[in-house]
């Protein structure tokens, strides 16, 4: 007589549990996505700022290191070295606060006086290796180039 259409509970079950493996695959995808895009900001933000300080370096090398006659070994310049030379600006340049986060910021110079490679005390300059990470030290970066010397 009568013919009734409709789901048996075990048909509907059976969907909603493939449909609950395929939510959960997707919403692991999300998860994985959304930790890969902040660890790219964040490397992004960290290679940024070395070069920032490399730029801003070349403007003002003093402002950052010690100005000194020689580099007979390299020179390491941190916040705490900046503290105890008093040099202004230490906090701003050495452990910024980006983001509510704190970056170090480490430089080393040196000055080459071997005439097998490029003689860089002769032509004024002084190579400086910036390197910056984020307080955790996970994510670092490294910038080296060329200041004036004087």
């Amino acid at each position: 007589m009568f013919q009734q259409r409709g789901f048996t509970l075990v048909e509907v079950l059976a969907s909603l549990v493939i449909l609950s493996i395929v939510l959960i695959g997707v919403s692991n995808l999300f998860i994985f996505t959304n930790k890969t895009a902040v660890t790219n900001n964040e490397k992004l933000l960290v290679m940024n700022l070395s070069k920032a300080t490399m730029e801003r370096m070349k403007m003002e090398p003093f402002a950052y290191i010690k100005k000194s006659e020689q580099f007979n070994e390299p020179m390491t310049y941190t916040y705490e070295t900046c503290k105890q030379q008093h040099l202004a600006q230490c906090e701003q340049r050495y452990q910024p606060t980006i983001n509510n986060k704190r970056y170090l910021v480490e430089i080393t110079a040196s000055q080459s006086k071997d005439s097998y490679v490029v003689n860089e005390e002769k032509l004024g300059l002084i190579n400086v290796i910036v390197t910056v990470e984020d307080e955790t030290k996970k994510i670092k970066n490294q910038v080296e180039g060329y200041v004036r010397d004087g």
